[in-house]
């Protein structure tokens, strides 16, 4: 089959409507790509499910909500090995890692405030002055 005047040869095939598959054959060859190779589509559509596949979290471990960084690095650690093992999501595991760097931070702010307190009430008990 010989090009002419720069278009592309359509594929032979028939789809199942009836109609004919409008897709440029394959250079050289009378079909296009899907046609020429039968099952191909649908393994490709196999490969792309599997990507979004949705992961059951019944068999994940549950934690209480975690209030410290050693909390954190407990659900972390666990989250990781999780996602090795195929029994979590990528996309699951990232949104956890993006709450967990939130939370740190407020965890951070938390302790920082508890700390002022603290040294405030200690002051106020030694007449505004520090030391003894």
């Amino acid at each position: 089959m010989e090009r002419t005047g720069g278009e592309a040869v359509r594929c032979a095939a028939t789809k199942a409507d009836g109609e004919r598959c409008r897709a440029a054959a394959l250079t050289g060859k009378t079909r296009c790509a899907f046609h020429a190779q039968p099952g191909l589509a649908a393994e490709l559509g196999r490969r792309g499910g599997e990507r979004r596949t949705v992961f059951p979290l019944r068999g994940l471990q549950k934690f209480p909500p975690p209030r410290t960084a050693a909390d954190l690095l407990e659900v972390t650690a666990v989250t990781l090995t999780d996602v090795r093992n195929g029994d979590l999501d990528a996309r699951r595991a990232n949104a956890i890692s993006t709450l967990a760097a939130v939370l740190t931070r407020i965890i951070e702010t938390a302790s920082l405030e508890a700390r002022v307190t603290a040294l405030e009430k200690n002051q106020l008990r030694h007449g505004g002055k520090y030391g003894s």
